[in-house]
This record gives C-alpha cells, structure tokens and sequence, in this order.
C-alpha cells in the first residue's frame, strides 16, 4: 500500500469541503444575479403581455365599453379568470421590480400587494349592489394608482444628482406628474359619478406600464454595460457609492458593482445609492 494515500485523501477530502463552503457562500450572489435578470425580462415583457391580453378580453366581452367600463370588470365576462392572472401577474412584476429599485420599494410593494388584493376580491358586478368585496377592490384599486406617482417620485429624489441616470430620473417624474393628474381626473370621474372612468384607469394602468418599461430599459442597458466591463462615473460618487457584499444590496438602477476592491470581477449583483 503507497504511504501517500492516506495524505492524498485528506487532500481531496479538504478540497471537496472547500469547494462547497465556496458554493454555498456564492449562492445568494447568484440567487441576487437571477432575481436581476428575471426582474428586467418581465419589466420588458409584461406591459405588451398585459395591454395585449386586456384589449383581447374587451373585443371578447359583449357589450364592454373601454371608456365606461373598468378593467377590473373584465373579470365578470366569459374568460375573466384570465384578468385575475393579469393582477397576479402584474404583483409579480412589481415584486421583482421592488427588489431592484430600492428607493421605490416600499410604493412598488405597496402596489404588489394591491394587484395581489383585487385579483382575490373582485369588483362590482353589473347590475348588483355594493358588496364588502367590492369596496375592497374600489379602495384598493385607488391606493395602487396613488403608489405610482409615490414610486416615480422617490427614485426621480434618490437618483437626481446621478449623472448616467439623468434618463430614468427624467422618466419618473414625468411618469410621477402624469401619474398625480391622472389620479385627481380618476377621483372626479368616481365622485361625480361620470362615464369615462374606464378611460381614466386606462390611461393610469398605461402610465404605469410606459414607466415599468422605460425604468427595465434603462436597468437592461447598465447591465449591458456593466457586462462589457464598463463603469460608470459619477458627478457625486459619494451619493451613488456600492456598500457590499453586493449580493445582500439589490440593485438600486442597474446590477454591477463599482466598488474598487473588486474591480477584477466581471459582474456582481449589487449597486445601491446612499
């Protein structure tokens, strides 16, 4: 028997040991690397997938009207399950985007779990009375409109001396001011009792869509460049600092780490302003 082999299995023991503490301390960074992609392919994806499947279920719905029905309504016709998939949905996009914007992240949750409510709870339905269901829905509905413009706000304050961010900060308060008139106009049309408050929501939920998709632009083009080993400079770098690990701070407005002991590697997870 060679004398070595007891050392050599010691050897590969401690190496196979080593390998996989490195795995298991890696995994939240990778956990946080897919939670980017994913967040940024439904921020992309799913304002055409929600404008699509809603315009489908108003030509499917007889008698739907667009500028005096609701959205909500959609779900009392003959595939109304579908629009109760769209709410959910639209949560999950919020989520993913919460966990990525983390100045907004409060307003983007807030709104997540208003989608999660009024898919459990529906609206009105025609020709019936007010039901404590409903009024949750009514309710509801009107805190996911006012968390947008909250949203915008926020991460147009977070990110206002940023200079590579000056798209986004741009994008989020004309979403921002767009959002708070829509939302007053959406008030009269509900209290004075008027017939266009399906255009109004519409043009509040298309609001929000334009700035989820403009906002996963903007994150898919940092992570394009940060993939390309760029970084970026900025004005006040005290204000757009990286504090790390990286992995345990969601991206804030894109997904690279600018933190200069750990400028060899290619990609990290994690950038968040002061």
């Amino acid at each position: 028997m060679n004398r070595s082999q007891p050392i050599l299995s010691i050897v590969n023991a401690t190496n196979t040991i080593s390998n996989a503490r490195n795995q298991i301390y890696a995994l939240p960074k990778v956990l946080a690397l897919r939670s980017s992609n994913i967040a940024t392919v439904m921020g992309l994806a799913f304002p055409a997938i929600f404008l699509g499947g809603t315009t489908a279920l108003e030509i499917y719905q007889p008698g739907y009207n667009r500028v005096s029905n609701t959205i909500s309504e959609l779900v009392w016709g003959p595939a109304g399950w579908v629009e109760n998939l769209m709410f959910v949905a639209f949560a999950l996009t919020l989520v993913l985007l919460g966990m990525r914007i983390m100045a907004a992240r409060l307003p983007l949750l807030a709104a997540a779990l208003g989608f999660a409510v009024i898919a459990v709870f529906p609206t009105q339905a025609p020709d019936s009375a007010p039901t404590f269901g409903s009024l949750v829905h009514q309710y509801t509905a009107q805190g996911i409109a006012a968390a947008l413009p909250v949203a915008c706000f926020m991460l147009a304050r977070t990110l206002r001396k940023c200079e590579e961010h000056r798209f986004l900060v741009m994008c989020s308060l004309t979403g921002g001011v767009i959002g708070a008139t829509l939302n007053l106009a959406g008030l009269v049309a509900i209290y004075a009792d008027t017939n266009w408050i399906g255009g109004i929501e519409r043009l509040i939920v298309l609001n929000g869509l334009i700035w989820i998709q403009l906002s996963s632009i903007h994150l898919w083009l940092a992570d394009r460049k940060a993939r390309e080993g760029d970084r970026f400079q900025y004005r006040n770098p005290k204000r757009c600092s990286v504090k790390g690990p990286p992995a345990m701070r969601p991206v804030m407005a894109s997904a690279f780490d600018l933190n200069e002991n750990h400028a060899q590697r290619r990609y990290k997870s994690g950038f968040q302003p002061d």
